[in-house]
């Protein structure tokens, strides 16, 4: 276990990165993704990295500017106390958005760091064990000019070359319908047993719509449908 666990520096970037196409999803688009990067290190050497999707919003600065000060000079190992100095510090404000996020990386770093000090990977200290999982594709959204058919022989192109879990959006259609004539002809056309997460992208103004997209999609192979309100 490293000699001294203190908390020592926490850093933060920003990171802008544009898309090579911006992607609609009916109700917003979005031409480039931006990131928070936080780096905690102790007075004994060990680091911990954490990358977050930000949504545009100050999590580098929450992380700066309000939390860094609570943490620093304290024992990184002191997981539970760490999260209690959050708390306090968000007593009178909101536990949700760039604030539940900021804490979140924190968390990540925190638990990170207490793997490195006891020399386990950290999937072990969290009880895990050794499994095969699927590799999921973030690869259905709509390239301009594309068609139904065109969208369909992508994914089932992605579908033979060994991806068997693809995600797919599903917002900006406006219609269940047209997402299930996609599903089934990548279903048509690939061999194997293709799953599919399909993103609403809260386009859903009542639960009655998820519901009727979950029933046009029931037979599909839909594993779960991603922030439908």
């Amino acid at each position: 276990m490293a000699a001294d666990t203190a908390i020592d520096r926490i850093e933060t970037w920003a990171c802008t990165i544009p898309l090579p196409a911006a992607l609609s999803f009916g109700a917003f688009t979005i031409s480039q993704r931006h990131y928070s990067v936080v780096r905690m290190t102790t007075k004994g050497g060990l680091v911990a990295d954490c990358i977050g999707h930000t949504r545009g919003s100050p999590i580098d600065v929450a992380l700066t500017d309000l939390f860094a000060n609570a943490l620093i000079g304290k024992d990184a190992l002191e997981h539970g106390e760490r999260l209690a100095d959050l708390a306090r510090i968000m007593i009178a404000t909101e536990d949700d958005g760039v604030l539940g996020r900021a804490r979140s990386m924190v968390d990540i770093c925190l638990w990170d760091l207490k793997a490195q000090a006891l020399g386990f990977p950290l999937w072990r200290l969290l009880g895990g064990s050794p499994r095969t999982v699927p590799v999921g594709l973030v690869e259905g959204y709509e390239i301009a000019g594309e068609t139904e058919r065109d969208i369909a022989a992508r994914l089932a192109g992605r579908a033979a070359e060994g991806f068997e879990f693809l995600k797919m959006e599903a917002a900006h259609y406006g219609d269940p319908q047209a997402v299930r004539r996609i599903l089934s002809d990548v279903r048509a056309q690939a061999r194997s047993n293709v799953r599919f997460t399909c993103d609403l992208a809260w386009s859903c103004k009542t639960a009655r719509d998820g519901i009727a997209a979950a029933e046009a999609w029931r037979d599909l192979g839909v594993a779960w449908i991603e922030d439908p309100q």
